[in-house]
């Protein structure tokens, strides 16, 4: 057996092939990246050695640091996806314009429970192509930008049809435009530079707090970001005092004294006659009549529940919070589960809460507490 064969039982690289993976370009990396990179290369079943796997450094300039990504080709992709004995091939199409490809679409097939099931993913041009200083595509993907987008594409089906398998690892064609140039800054005159960054990135300690108290309230710390057009990585110390007014109000919309508190809901013009009384009493006024017959209040359009404001709008994060809460109290705890209690509720295909609707929230919330 060669020296650069991974044996079954071992638990890490051996010297000789430490000094060889350093010949090889992986250098200056910690002794914990390496161990990762073992755990893919014996995970995957891929050679490191013939090059079938690979680490490739970047420097990240937020971290100040070098990252390393862990890549392979398509071909390796491809061959881990055949290794599963559930791989039926794949099919992709291309959109285009004046002959320039601007997205591509591939679905996978995969056999499940002795059925093939179709996984499709898209990639766009603008995401993933290699560009130079001039932001012009070089490379292959001057050359053959069909061909590269394509792969693209698959390796996204396949992580998605095969996520146990290919989690954590990533195609050197998606990954080409982590290499692009930084955009030339533009000229302006310069007035004056501060000393110091008056307004500094959120410190880790305060993002990892705030995530913390998310979790254990059973929200989102995306979804109350996002609804701040923040991430939590632009996500300023000077926005602390927006993103703690955004959690209280998030957490206010879940179960209080174990009564659902329904996001405050958008209603139109108009203000909703809710009891029997005030219809009546609005109809008496509005006709004249001494006696109003059921009849006539029972159709009343103010005798309705209100109305939400464009209710095929994107759920609001307060409904999606109050969604996933009411779920965990009904042991629906996985986010598969999750979805197919949606889908089921409204009646179309949900793979995940933030493909509802705000009508749709609202019917899934009346679902799980019935009144």
């Amino acid at each position: 057996m060669s020296n650069l064969v991974i044996a079954p039982d071992q638990k890490g690289f051996t010297p000789q092939q430490v000094a060889t993976l350093k010949q090889l370009g992986v250098d200056k990396v910690s002794d914990g990246d390496l161990a990762v990179f073992f755990h893919q290369c014996v995970r995957t079943g891929l050679d490191p050695f013939a090059k079938q796997i690979y680490m490739v450094g970047r420097w990240d300039g937020r971290a100040n640091a070098t990252r390393y990504t862990i890549q392979t080709g398509i071909d390796g992709y491809r061959l881990i996806a055949e290794r599963t004995g559930k791989y039926a091939g794949s099919d992709e199409t291309w959109v285009e314009e004046n002959g320039k490809p601007v997205s591509a679409t591939v679905t996978v097939r995969k056999i499940v429970d002795g059925q093939v099931c179709n996984f499709s993913a898209t990639a766009r041009i603008e995401e993933y192509v290699q560009t130079g200083k001039d932001g012009k595509p070089m490379g292959l993907w001057a050359k053959m930008p069909h061909r590269m987008l394509a792969k693209c594409a698959e390796a996204l089906a396949l992580r998605k049809a095969f996520p146990q398998d290919l989690s954590g690892l990533y195609t050197a064609e998606e990954m080409s435009q982590a290499d692009n140039p930084a955009p030339a800054p533009q000229m302006a005159e310069v007035v004056s530079l501060p000393t110091r960054d008056t307004n500094p990135l959120i410190s880790q300690e305060n993002m990892d707090r705030f995530k913390k108290a998310c979790v254990e309230s059973g929200l989102s710390y995306q979804d109350i970001l996002g609804s701040l057009g923040l991430t939590d990585r632009t996500a300023r110390e000077q926005d602390l005092p927006a993103m703690r007014a955004a959690f209280k109000a998030a957490k206010d919309a879940l179960i209080v004294d174990a009564e659902i508190v329904e996001p405050e809901p958008e209603f139109v013009e108009g203000v909703p006659v809710r009891t029997v009384d005030d219809v009546e009493a609005e109809l008496i006024d509005m006709f004249g009549a001494k006696e109003v017959p059921v009849e006539a209040i029972q159709s009343h359009p103010a005798n309705s529940k209100p109305r939400i404001k464009d209710p095929s709008a994107p759920a609001t994060p307060a409904q999606l919070g109050v969604i996933r809460k009411m779920a965990r109290n009904v042991n629906i705890i996985s986010n598969d589960d999750l979805a197919s209690l949606c889908t089921d509720a409204v009646g179309r295909a949900i793979s995940k809460l933030d493909d509802l609707t705000k009508g749709e929230a609202s019917q899934i919330i009346d679902t799980l507490n019935p009144k």
